[in-house]
Order: structure tokens, then sequence, then C-alpha cells
């Protein structure tokens, strides 16, 4: 292998001082590390694997509908791209005759015929399901393969809690462990088999950690490892059997080259924005009390729902967006609103007419936006907390710039937008959690996603990065190109 991408979903740069991760901690010191400022607007690996923005391709976290409605979107996969301007990294490099080897990339789905193999990433809005199916691997005969590897395709929070209770830490975390070592070997094996010349593979066990973990794993680096409680110890050993995995996967490839690169970086959510209560305070928006009655009855259902039955609904997309697509407004008296489903949406959308059949006319938004800002920048709570509010730069321009919101809310890392609650600023505190999972939920997520994103990579790449540019993500699609020849 000449090129090898590893991307590790959500890795913490601090994660490399507080757990024994040599290798990773290794590889960081001794190659090129830099620390990439990401919008949490496109995703991540989409970025990498297109080289475009969520504005040019839809490959964004979350974004309205566009129907004349509320209704929210939160899938894209690569299937949905189209057209030569938007070629995936494979097809562009089987097209110089590059091989590529594709494991596990989220939202890189359903795989197409290529130079190599493609195993299928999950993410992406869709649900997680375990059965290998013809849309998964390419070439199909490599299905066998994978099963007798006992490949898994991704699990999360839900499916390792609700689907399969594995409500003992210890058994949490293994299962994370026996996904990555599978992946390794998975990997290994296939490209030992199509000797391929760049591969992509992401690990995301990681992820799933720090999203319920991050309060407690920054405690961790405060204290002394023979402190450590029960659960500090597992997450320990986790995250150094996990390094050893790492270290084996990538000697094994024994690639040329290497880039470490994650999609977003992770913190400790410290504080909750509603924005929606901050427009009702400046009297940019009604509130609707009816819709938060319906609100409370979807959630008693889905917490009495078997989980089995949750994903089917997801997959009934009519029947999913009627549950999900509440909002907390009058819309005919609102004049501005969010809608946060993931956490990663930070702004404010003006309810114009020609999008949301809103009563503000297309001339007016212009003029909103600037009153909308102004309001919010000179409010001494957004001032203290370090939350502004501008004119979103790429708002109305590509082709799917009009699904972005008209006003960008720029606020610390540890301060998180919401859509519902009383209190325009919510403190947050997370209490240590302890090795029995059984009551632990949703709510009890103590990591948020950022915007300092790692990228390492080796020396002979040097020639191809640009350090001189503003770097985000999209400098790895260029890399890669570069270095097999443009």
């Amino acid at each position: 292998m000449k090129l090898f991408v590893l991307g590790i979903d959500g890795l913490m740069l601090t994660a490399l001082d507080t757990f024994d991760m040599p290798f990773l901690k290794s590889f960081c010191k001794h190659n090129n590390s830099h620390m990439y400022t990401e919008d949490l607007e496109t995703r991540g690996w989409a970025k990498i694997y297109t080289g475009d923005l969520g504005y040019q391709n839809k490959s964004l976290y979350e974004y309205m509908e566009g129907d004349g409605t509320y209704k929210w979107m939160e899938r894209f996969i690569s299937g949905q791209l189209c057209g030569d301007e938007q070629k995936p990294i494979w097809d562009n490099l089987n097209s110089k005759g590059v091989s590529v080897g594709i494991m596990n990339v989220p939202t890189a789905s359903p795989v197409e015929e290529v130079n190599g193999f493609w195993v299928a990433g999950g993410g992406g809005g869709g649900t997680i399901d375990n059965t290998i199916k013809e849309s998964d691997v390419f070439p199909w005969s490599e299905k066998e393969l994978l099963q007798e590897t006992g490949y898994i395709k991704d699990e999360r929070f839900d499916s390792l809690i609700k689907a399969q209770k594995l409500f003992n830490l210890s058994d949490f975390l293994d299962r994370l462990l026996i996904m990555t070592q599978k992946r390794v070997d998975a990997y290994l094996k296939l490209n030992e088999k199509y000797d391929v010349d760049f591969g992509f593979i992401v690990m995301r066990s990681i992820v799933v950690i720090n999203f319920l973990f991050a309060a407690d794993i920054k405690r961790m680096m405060y204290r002394e490892k023979s402190s450590f409680n029960d659960t500090e110890n597992y997450l320990y050993d986790f995250h150094k059997k996990f390094d050893t995995e790492i270290d084996r996967l990538v000697r094994g490839l024994g690639s040329t080259e290497v880039i470490l690169a994650t999609d977003h970086g992770m913190t400790v959510l410290e504080k909750e924005l509603n924005v929606n209560r901050l427009l009702v305070e400046l009297r940019y928006q009604k509130s609707n009390s009816a819709s938060s009655i319906r609100r409370f009855f979807v959630k008693v259902v889905k917490s009495i729902l078997p989980y089995n039955i949750k994903e089917l609904l997801k997959s009934k997309k009519d029947i999913y967006k009627n549950f999900t697509n509440i909002v907390p407004f009058r819309p005919s008296a609102t004049l501005a609103f969010t809608v946060v489903r993931q956490g990663t949406l930070h702004g404010i959308y003006i309810n114009d007419k020609s999008r949301f059949n809103g009563p503000v006319p297309s001339s007016g938004v212009k003029g909103l936006t600037n009153k909308i800002c102004a309001a919010i920048n000179n409010r001494s709570d957004m001032q203290v907390n370090g939350i502004t509010a501008a004119a979103h730069p790429y708002n109305g321009q590509g082709k799917y710039g009009d699904l972005l919101p008209d006003i960008i809310l720029t606020m610390p890392s540890s301060i998180k937008p919401i859509s519902w609650g009383e209190k325009v600023l919510n403190n947050v505190d997370f209490e240590e959690i302890e090795t029995n999972l059984s009551g632990i939920d949703g709510a009890h997520y103590s990591g948020v996603k950022c915007k300092d994103t790692v990228v390492a990579f080796t020396s002979g790449l040097n020639e191809h990065f640009d350090v001189t540019e503003k770097n985000d993500l999209r400098q790895i699609n260029k890399v890669i190109k570069s270095f097999f020849g443009g």
C-alpha cells in the first residue's frame, strides 16, 4: 500500500496524554501533527472523500427538507452524489488506475464496483443492522471473508444498551473492542488479497465512548492511575488495547505513507444554549404550548417502544418525520427559529415565505438577519459566554446553500445549541458513571462534538500539504489526489 488514511471518529487529543496509547502518541509526536478547525455543519468524513462542503453536495449533518415545511433531515450517504463534479475520491483514483481499499467510512454507502474492495460504512442517518447485505460489500464474494472474521458493521450506544442490553461496563467495552479487532482482521486479510494502492478505514469505537464518558475522561486527566475507580480503570484498559489494535493494523499494512485524521474533536458539555428561547425573549418568535404537549407524548411513546420497533420506524420515513418534526413555536407568528437534532446546527433560520411559507418576505430576510445579529451580540449574557451571531457566509451559495441557516452562531465548544426548554442558558454537570449502565440513557451524554480536529501525516507527504492555506479536512482530499499524480 502506498498511502493509507486512518480515521478515528471523534478522537480527543487529550486522550493521548490521559491513557496509555504509545503507538498513536508516538505517531502524532514524531510526524507532522496539526489541529484543524472544522465547521460542524458538514460531515467530516464526507469532506475527505468529496473535497467539498455540505452546501455544495448536501453532506450536512442536519438540514431542512426544503418542501415548505419545518421537517428536518439527518440523512446523507455517498450514493446521493451525482455527476462528475461530485465524484468521491475512490472514483477519482480508479480513473487513474489506482486501486482502493475502503472500509467502514461513515456515510460511504451503498458500495459500487471499484478497482479493489469496498466495505460500506454506517451512519448518515440510517439504521443499525449488522446483517451483511449485497449493498455492504464489493466484491460480493467477500461476504464470506467478513463472516469468517466476525466482522461487525457498526455499534452505537442504543444498539449496545437497548438492543443487546450490555449493562455491564466490561461487556459494553468488550463489544466495542471486538468490533475494532474484527475490523482490523478483515481489513488486513482483504488487503493481503487485493494489495491496493490506497486505503481508507475509520474506527468508531472511540467516539461511542467519548459521547458517554467525556466528563469521566476529563476527571482522569487530573488523577493518578492508582486512584482510578473501576469505571476509569475499564476505560484505561480499553484505550490501551485499542492502541494496540491500531498499531497492528498500520504495521500489518506496511504503507509507505500514512495520514491520521479525525472527523471532529470532542469535549465536555458544560452549557446548553436554547436558541429558540433566546428568540422568544428577543420577540422574534412565539412559543406554542400545544407543541410541548405533543413532544412530551412522543417522548413517552419512544421510551416504552422496544428498540427494534424504533429502528423499524426510522426506516419508515414519513412515519418517523411525523413523530420527530415537532417545533416549539407558532409558525405564522414566528420570524426566526432553529431546529437542532444532533447539536451540530449552530444557526438561526429566518422564517421566510419562499422556504417555509412563513411571514417574512424574501425582501426582508437580509434586514431581519442584521437586526437579530445585533440584538444577540448586544446581550450581556451572550457576551459573557463568548457567543456571537453573524450572517452565514455560505447561505444561498452553491447547490444547497439555501439549506443553511441565515445566521451562524459562534460559541465555545463546551456550549451546545438546543431547540427546547425554558431557559436561554442552562448549566449542565455530570456525575461519575458507575460500571452498571442499566439506568444510563442519552441524557447522560457528557461529550459534545467540537471543531478542533487532529490531523497527522508522515514526512513523505510534506510536499503535498499546503500549510499556507486555511486548512480543513478538504485538504486531505487534495493531498490524496496530489500524491497519486494530481
